[in-house]
């Protein structure tokens, strides 16, 4: 045995997200049924030959008695990589959408909230090929590959641009394809794109990219008049801008004390000047990045592996991807052997790559077991929730290759907690009789069987038997939590129950109600409520979900006040949604729970 059995990281309140992986989706339900089987490791399939269409426009009957039909000139805004035989949305999908509305709100949608199921119903959105909300003059295509970017999707930009076709790129979409290479860390892909855009018009993205492109190129004279120009046309330059735009024409390294609300070019900037990505630095980049730094050859592991840790936990990067920057880590055997040992000497991503080597490499599942389980509870205790989350959805499909057994029952809850944060209910569901024998001879495992009671019946329903005592049991085993903190968990799962037409919560209601005082509340605007609600009973599948995304907020699901996700779940469900909304009320409430008091 490699490892000893350590305490769970979290105790009580150990409990558990439910989210498909960025890299693939649940497919599109005609329900809110419980979850029975989700793809979750089968990516989405794309359709790069689709581009969209026009709708059709009646004419006059020609002179021989025929009715004539004509398309109407195709948008660009219908381009798409997606079908609805593809993964897709229906071509219809902004039937008797408010254009207005589209336009107004796309920008809006949030990228790194800490929900794949919200990375992936935005990707999904963006990139089907679909007719443009009726009287649509807004550049859609140039937004659709903005908020691509800031989901961490570049590769998605760039195809999505291709569909389109290049003349049919304005201005601001030559800006976002510039934007996805900077992303790629092709700072030279990106400068091609930046003076190609010129000619389309004025843009000021571009005409501060071009500053940098002509840094780069040593055109350090045309950049100043370039920056003077931006100055004096009252254009607000970023300190972090000014700052990296000063270390590249001085030729010394570059210092920011901040990535917040870092943009693409402001990454390329910063990587061209050779910024120091210490740990503090990377925390504070927005999700997408995060990704951009985990995914650039020329930064060191470490660094790479913070970053990839943070963009895991952010939603845009797969478990999948952090497992690979795991295993490109060199060990010698006897690191492998001794991983426990040398865990401890080693920073945060190091150690978690060498534990998660030695979960593959062990021979005896237990061995492997203890590696997995060690490499859970060092990332709680090192990175807290979001550590924990980026380490689950990573090592999830190695535990799902572990048979339960007997001699594997003390694991059985780590087991189980790390399936369902990665979105494997069903592998997940394999541990739950083990863990439940295990809880009649331990009140530490009961008490984590109980705090993951309402986990598995958000993903299973009435396939996980109730009797009424699930979330009774629940309710006073929260008791030495702390009263806001029960009752901001229990309203979220009284809402997703709710939402889910699922009567579970009815016996902890009258005590949230006798606990609970004048509480304020904040949901999202009522008017944006009211037009999801609108758009819900019009069958409008595209409004639906893009209000959806904008009402979850950049905290996402488990950010989200009760009031507005019970809205956001049901109106999920009523356009067909209902496993995607199930996804989320498991992402809410089991995020929430893992959180800091």
């Amino acid at each position: 045995m490699i490892a000893s059995r350590a305490r769970p990281a979290f105790g009580l309140l150990l409990a558990l997200s439910l989210a498909a992986s960025a890299g693939g989706a649940a497919a599109q339900s005609d329900g809110s049924d419980p979850l029975l089987l989700i793809p979750f490791d089968d990516p989405v399939t794309t359709d790069t030959g689709t581009t969209g269409g026009g709708s059709i426009t009646s004419v006059p009957a020609s002179s021989d008695g025929l009715e004539v039909e004509s398309l109407a000139p195709i948008s660009a805004s219908a381009a798409g990589t997606l079908s609805a035989s593809g993964g897709g949305f229906p071509m219809d999908m902004w039937y008797r959408s408010d254009p207005g509305l589209v336009a107004a709100l796309l920008p809006a949608i949030p990228g790194g909230n800490g929900s794949p199921t919200a990375t992936e119903l935005a990707r999904r959105l963006l990139l089907t090929a679909a007719n443009p909300p009726e009287g649509e003059s807004a550049d859609l295509l140039a937004m659709r590959m903005a908020r691509l970017n800031a989901l961490g999707l570049p590769g998605d930009t760039q195809e999505l641009a291709a569909s389109a076709g290049r003349s049919a790129l304005s201005a601001a979409a030559i800006a976002a394809l510039a934007d996805a290479a900077f992303l790629e860390s092709d700072s030279d892909g990106g400068c091609r794109s930046v003076r190609d855009g010129m000619a389309l018009g004025e843009n000021i993205d571009l005409q501060k990219a071009l500053v940098f492109c002509q840094r780069l190129a040593g055109e350090d004279a045309v950049a100043d008049l370039g920056i003077t120009l931006l100055q004096e046309a009252g254009v607000a330059l970023e300190p972090q801008f000014l700052a990296l735009d000063n270390a590249l024409s001085s030729g010394t390294r570059g210092r920011i004390d901040s990535l917040d609300g870092a943009t693409p070019l402001i990454f390329a900037m910063a990587l061209n000047s050779d910024v120091a990505f210490t740990g503090a630095l990377i925390a504070s980049a927005p999700a997408a990045v995060q990704r951009a730094i985990a995914e650039s050859p020329a930064l060191d592991n470490e660094v790479r592996l913070a970053a990839a840790e943070g963009a895991t936990a952010g939603g845009v990067m797969p478990g999948s991807e952090l497992a690979a920057l795991y295993e490109a880590v060199a060990f010698t055997p006897d690191m492998l052997a001794n991983a426990l040992t040398q865990a401890g000497t080693m920073d945060d991503g190091s150690a978690h790559a060498l534990l998660y080597q030695a979960g593959r490499t062990q021979q005896l599942p237990a061995a492997r077991a203890e590696a997995l389980a060690s490499l859970l509870h060092h990332a709680a205790e090192t990175g807290g929730a979001p550590g924990y989350l980026a380490a689950a959805r990573a090592v999830a499909g190695q535990i799902a290759g572990l048979e339960p057994a007997s001699e594997l029952a003390w694991f059985s809850a780590d087991a189980s907690a790390a399936l369902l944060m990665a979105g494997r209910p069903e592998s997940a569901a394999r541990w739950w009789p083990l863990l439940l024998d295990r809880a009649q001879g331990s009140a530490d495992f009961a008490a984590r069987a109980t705090a993951l009671w309402p986990l598995f019946r958000l993903a299973f329903g009435e396939q996980l038997p109730d009797g009424g005592a699930g979330m009774a049991g629940w309710w006073q085993a929260t008791g030495g939590a702390g009263d806001e903190r029960r009752l901001v968990l229990a309203e979220t799962y009284l809402a997703a129950f709710a939402a889910l037409n699922d009567n579970a919560g009815a016996p902890i209601v009258a005590d949230v109600i006798a606990l609970s005082e004048a509480r304020a509340h904040a949901p999202a605007p009522a008017a944006l409520l009211f037009a999801m609600d609108r758009a819900a009973a019009a069958g409008s599948v595209g409004q639906t979900v893009l209000i959806a995304l904008v009402a979850l907020g950049p905290r996402g699901p488990a950010g989200a006040d009760p009031i507005t996700l019970e809205a956001v779940i049901g109106a999920l469900d009523a356009v067909g949604l209902g496993v995607e909304g199930r996804l989320l009320a498991m992402e809410a409430g089991g995020q929430r729970a893992i959180a800091k008091p």
